[in-house]
Formats: structure tokens, sequence, C-alpha cells
């Protein structure tokens, strides 16, 4: 580790001393950064800028019993919920673009439908539904010109996101990636209707029965890279031993 001074040094030696708080593993300081400004005799924004480099690591929490906190550690080893955040970054990010398509494939849908007789009722919902595309697609310009865009999520939906990296592991980037695009999402949402694993068919992604079906979400994300040539047969080796196991794990549960 390169040899710090200055304020990262005084700033490492007080997390080595009190980094007494055990969570996802590691070993943190629970705090708010004006207290550790207070503390260093630092500015905020100079505390911030000393944070975000290594060798510190931190995240954001907010609990009812402290408030918005952030929790600090040495090293930069990602814990459980930094994998959660990026995950949020690839899901949210992923459904603006997927809605983006869902956009254009309603309106075709509906531009083939003009004219047609007794399609009112199939027209309204299609409207419906482009409707609610079009409001999921609004960043998208945003997106594309590399602007940030809002990651806020439900909390029901960080659990959900938890939940994927619990199932799939290093592979959950990958996976979910590949399965909130338009092509990915309709090959998942029409193999579990057909297997008779869901009694609806989801216009949208949803992680619920994402995380209810690791083989099939894995196989879509096998299929894909297959079909693009990017694995190699090893690692096809290994992706089929990992479904297998989610094969085995669903008929037990069953």
């Amino acid at each position: 580790m390169t040899a710090l001074n200055g304020t990262a040094a005084r700033l490492a030696q007080l997390v080595s001393e009190h980094a007494d708080y055990e969570f996802e593993g590691f070993r943190w300081v629970a705090c708010q950064i004006e207290g550790l400004a207070d503390e260093l005799g630092r500015s905020v924004n100079t505390v911030r800028k000393v944070i975000g480099q290594p060798p510190f690591h931190y995240i954001t929490r907010c609990t009812k019993e402290d408030g918005k906190h952030i929790l600090l550690k040495l090293g930069d080893e990602l814990c459980e919920t930094d994998h959660v955040n990026i995950l949020r970054g690839i899901w949210v990010r992923g459904l603006v673009r997927f809605n983006a398509a869902l956009e254009h494939e309603l309106r075709c849908q509906i531009d083939q439908l003009a004219g047609l007789q007794n399609n009112s009722d199939q027209v309204s919902r299609l409207k419906a539904r482009l409707e609610n595309a079009a409001k999921g697609a609004a960043p998208l310009a945003a997106l594309q010109a590399g602007k940030k865009i809002s990651l806020m999520v439900e909390p029901k939906t960080m659990g959900l996101l938890r939940g994927c990296v619990q199932t799939f592991g290093a592979d959950a980037p990958d996976v979910l990636r590949r399965l909130i695009t338009f092509e990915g999402w309709h090959n998942f949402a029409t193999i579990i209707k057909i297997e008779e694993r869901t009694s609806r068919y989801y216009h949208w992604p949803a992680l619920a029965e994402i995380n209810r079906n690791p083989d099939i979400a894995l196989q879509i994300y096998l299929d894909l890279l297959q079909s693009s040539g990017s694995i190699t047969l090893h690692e096809t080796d290994v992706m089929f031993q990992k479904i297998a196991a989610f094969e085995q794990a669903q008929m037990a549960a069953e």
C-alpha cells in the first residue's frame, strides 16, 4: 500500500483504531462525514475526497436507529451491499433501454392494427402499455449522452436485487444485464409460462421471477452467450453444472 500522509494518514489511523462495527464480513467505522471532518479538523469536501480514494472504502446506509450515515473501512474489497448497488445500476439503466425497445415494438403493433375492425380493446391495452413504456424510457437521452440518471428504487427492489446477488454470486451482473434486454426478457418470460412456473406473462422484467427461476435465468444467459460465440467450451461446461445444481434445488423444493 502506498505510504499515506496528512489527512489520509490520520484517517487511516482513526479507522484502524475504531473499526468496531461488524457488517457483511468486514469491520467498519460507523459515522457521519461531518463528524469525521470535525474530528480531523478538515472540510467536509476534503474528507469526501479522501474517503473516495484507496485505501479507503465506504458505503452509505440509512437505518431507523442512526438515520443516514456511512460505514468506512480500510481495503477496497467489496461487501455484499456494494454488489447490490452495482446490480441496482445495471437494473435501472437496463430498464430504461428495455422500455425504449418496448416502446418501439408497441408503436409498431398499434400501427399494424390501425384500420382493422374489432380491435379497440387490444389497441387500448397496447396504448396503456405504451404510455408506461414511454415513461420508463424517458431518461434514455440522458443515458446516451453519458449523463447521470436517478438510481433510486423501492426498498422491495433492493431486497430482490440482494436476493439476485445471493443466488447468482459472481454471475449476477452478467445474468441480469442479459435478461433485461428485450430479447432476453421475452425469452425468459415465455419459457417460465410454457413450463407452467407462472400463470401470467410478464411484459416487463420481474426480479422476483428471476430469483424464483435461477435455472432458466442462467440457461437464457448461456443461450445468449452461445449465440454470440462469446463463451468457451470450458466456460459452457461450468455453466451447465451451475444450471444442473439450480435444477436439482428446484426439484428438491417441489
